[in-house]
Parts: structure tokens; C-alpha cells; sequence
């Protein structure tokens, strides 16, 4: 079993306790985080998305991918959590929602008005580091997946939700090492993120900072201090957190040429301990989709979930051109060790009958590959993938592609990984056609970042 403590300040209720307990063996590890990065399943305050409209790639599906959005809000609201909506055409959007998702919830709704250049939250928005004096808000640099499209828009989203004038430079994956205009905010620069080491001279602001919204009435659209590392390409889809210390991504995306071309692995590495303050990094070298343009972001391939659990794509057709990656990624996941070592480390924790566990590794549970999926245009095959779910308070938004038997599949296989909540599905093909899906499309707070 493992006792979660968190006790409020005043300030923020992160300070978190892990006592760890064998089933006889008593008491193996105590352990307080006053600094961490959340799993996704940490509770939240609400999810950000980014609406497309019809100035981006979207304009021939727009109608179809607003219901595919409707569809994700209605989700997100009807669990309790605020949503956050970024976008160029906030009465568009205000009209649709009003005609759209009950009025109970519309309250719940924020808006932020500002131009972009697509809508994949995941990849622009904040990544929020959890500290005793309250949330940092992490902006890194987005370059469009390593240049391969216009990004200079949407990575200057989380400036301007800080109130900061965004560089005039344009992203370029390890070039301009942009510096970010200190208008309205207290910064931290990469120099002083050590805990104790705050000076006082405008680096750090103790408790929360406010992020100013554009027009509104809203005191704030998130709550914390804003962090800059906007001289680093980094792309949330790319990091996944157990909360507890280790981090999962892939050796194909942050190792690409485009994106940081002047840092080593260990240089990278260094890098994610000290900005999200973690003991390890588990890089995975096999896994990729046909028709992924991000280079094989984790969140397309694995996933952390509960209790030492790892959910990932599994192909068992040998004729199917991911065969081989997918083998040689689900070998390595074998490899990897879980810290604690315990089958059943809290209660309600999968069942020690689950496929894959072992006394010293992670318990792994397959998901079901979809059959393929091509763009009604040109042919290509689609990056389908039942990984890229997205866990908010009490449920799992997860996207479907209209195959009942493996989307059925997906559904009980993810219910094990988290038997007490509930396994939404979405309809993501229209997503899929522009190379991204549920997960991509947004990008959740924990809670006190976003206040109602």
C-alpha cells in the first residue's frame, strides 16, 4: 500500500508524501517530493485546447473536427474540470458551445483570444511543475515538429497567455536560443531552478503569479509563476511522468536533428532531470506509426498509468510494417525496472494476475493495434493509436476509430490499468487525417493552475 499525504499551505497543497508498504515486510521507502512533475492522473483544475478554425490546415474538415472537439469539451466539463479555450475566433466558439454542450457547464468555460497556427495543445501549452510555493508553468520552445511546419504562433501562446511580448524571431530547432520579454511576469531562467536558491531580484515570485487574460472580466486564466526555457525544443507529447521520479520519452524524437542539434543525449538528459526535477530518464529506441509527423512521440507508443503500469501499442500481425519496431519496443519495456519493486504498491492497484507483471519490473498492458486506417486523398496510412488517451479527474477520454472489436478491446484493456475510472470514448478519426489525436489535442492543469 502507499499513503498519499498532502498537507495545505498557504500557499499550495503540493507537498506530497509516499510511504511505501510491503505486504510484510513492513515500511520499504519513504519519500517527500516538495518539487515534482505530476503524473496526468495527479488531480486537476482543468485542460486546455487550442479550437481549429479555418485559417489552418482544418478548413476542409472544419465542421467535422469542430464535433470531434464539441465532443472532447462536453467530456472535460461534464467530469468538473474548467476548460481552457485558445483561440483566434472566441465568438465562433462561444456560439457553437452555447448551441452545443448544456448551460450548466458553460460557466466552466474560459477564453483566450490570440492567433495560431493549429490546435495541438499537447505539443504548445505549459507543462506545470508542482513546488511547495506553488505551480511553475514551464514554456519550452515548439519549432513544429522539428521545422516540418509553421509553428512561430503557436510558440508564442504561452507568452502571451503570461502577459510577455512573444521574440519576433521565428522557432528554429536549435538556433535562435529566444529570450523571453520580462513585461508582466517574474521569470526563472534555467540558472535558478534549484529549490533554495530563489534571490529575490525579480527571478521568483513566492506564491502564485497571475497570468492576465485578454479582455474578460477574469482576474487570471492560470495561476503560477512563469518559467522560461524557450532556448530548448520540447514537445509535451514527447515526456511521460510516473509523478514519482522517472520520466519516459523516446531516443527518435529528442535525439532529431531539428530539434536541439547541438546537445548530446546526456546533455538532454541532464537537461529533463534538472527542469522537471526527476531521478531518471527511460528512453525507449524502438516504436514508431506510419504517418506520424512528430518522430514517435511517447504518447503515441506508451504510456504511464497507476501502480507501476505501463499501457503501450502492441502489433501482433506479423505482415503489418510496425511488426518489428513495435516487437523490439515491447522487449525493451520488459527491460525496464520499476522503482519500489512492488506488485500491488496501493490499494486498488491492478491485479497481480495482470499479463506482463513482474516482481522487479513494470506491469505492461498491451493495447490493441487498429487495423490501418488510409487518407481518403493520397493513400498514406494514418497514425492510429489507442496510447494517445487522455486521463482528466475520474475518467479517461479514450479516442476510437470506428472498429468496434478494437475499440472495444482498447476500452477493457485501459479499464485495467485504471479500474476506478470511467473509459470514455471519443470518435478521433478526423483527427487522425491531420497526423494527431486525443492526447495531441490538449493539455491538462493540475489542480491550482487553473481557479474557478
Amino acid at each position: 500500500m502507499a499513503i498519499h499525504f498532502t498537507p495545505s499551505t498557504s500557499s499550495i497543497s503540493d507537498l506530497t508524501l509516499h510511504l511505501k508498504l510491503a505486504h510484510q515486510a513492513g515500511p520499504e521507502q519513504t519519500e517527500i517530493r516538495t518539487t515534482f512533475f505530476p503524473a496526468e492522473w495527479h488531480p486537476q483544475s482543468g485542460v486546455q485546447l487550442t479550437w481549429p478554425h479555418a485559417g489552418t490546415d482544418w478548413a476542409p474538415l472544419l465542421a467535422e473536427v469542430d464535433d470531434c472537439f464539441v465532443s472532447i469539451a462536453l467530456e472535460i466539463l461534464a467530469h468538473g474540470e474548467l476548460l481552457l479555450i485558445v483561440t483566434p475566433e472566441p465568438d465562433r466558439i462561444k456560439a457553437l458551445l452555447c448551441e452545443r454542450i448544456p448551460s450548466r457547464f458553460l460557466s466552466h468555460v474560459r477564453y483566450f483570444e490570440c492567433p495560431t497556427n493549429d490546435t495541438w495543445a499537447r505539443d504548445h501549452a505549459f507543462l506545470t511543475l508542482l513546488t511547495e510555493a506553488g505551480p511553475r508553468l514551464l514554456d519550452f520552445q515548439f519549432n513544429g515538429w522539428g521545422n516540418k511546419f509553421p509553428a512561430e504562433l503557436d510558440n508564442a501562446i504561452n507568452q502571451r497567455l503570461a502577459g510577455q511580448s512573444p521574440s519576433p524571431r521565428s522557432p528554429r530547432g536549435g538556433e535562435g536560443r529566444q529570450v523571453d520579454a520580462r513585461d508582466n511576469m517574474n521569470v526563472i531562467e534555467d540558472t535558478a531552478l534549484s529549490d533554495n536558491t530563489f534571490d529575490g531580484n525579480g527571478k521568483y515570485t513566492s506564491g502564485h503569479g497571475v497570468l492576465p487574460p485578454t479582455g474578460g472580466d477574469r482576474e487570471g486564466l492560470l495561476h503560477g509563476t512563469y518559467e522560461s526555457h524557450l532556448d530548448f525544443v520540447f514537445e509535451g507529447g514527447s515526456i511521460e511522468s510516473d509523478g514519482k521520479g522517472t520520466l519516459l520519452t523516446t531516443s527518435e524524437c529528442l535525439l532529431s536533428p531539428n530539434r536541439n542539434p547541438d546537445l548530446t543525449r546526456d546533455q538532454i538528459e541532464e537537461r529533463l532531470l534538472r527542469y522537471f526535477h526527476a531521478d531518471r530518464v527511460l528512453w525507449l529506441d524502438h516504436g514508431y506509426l506510419a504517418g506520424d509527423d512528430t518522430d514517435s512521440h511517447i504518447d503515441t507508443l506508451a504510456r504511464f498509468c497507476p501502480n507501476n503500469t505501463i499501457a503501450y501499442v502492441q502489433c501482433t500481425d506479423s505482415s503489418d510494417e510496425h511488426y518489428d519496431a513495435l516487437r523490439a519496443m515491447e522487449t525493451q519495456l520488459r527491460s525496464f525496472r520499476a522503482l519500489g519493486k512492488l506488485l500491488a504498491e496501493v490499494e486498488d492497484a491492478p491485479s497481480a494476475t495482470v499479463p506482463n507483471a513482474s516482481a522487479s519490473g513494470f506491469h505492461l498492458i498491451p493495447l490493441p493495434m487498429p487495423s490501418p486506417i488510409y487518407d481518403p486523398d493520397d493513400g498514406h496510412r494514418l497514425p492510429a493509436t489507442y496510447a494517445n488517451f487522455l486521463v482528466i479527474n475520474g475518467a479517461v477520454l479514450m479516442p476510437t476509430y470506428g472498429q468496434p472489436e478494437n475499440d472495444e478491446q482498447a476500452r477493457r484493456q485501459l479499464q485495467k490499468a485504471f479500474p476506478k475510472y470511467d473509459i470514455v470514448p471519443i470518435d478521433c478519426r478526423v483527427l487522425i487525417r491531420q497526423h494527431g489525436s486525443l492526447h495531441c489535442s490538449t493539455m491538462q492543469y493540475p489542480i491550482g493552475v487553473m481557479i474557478p
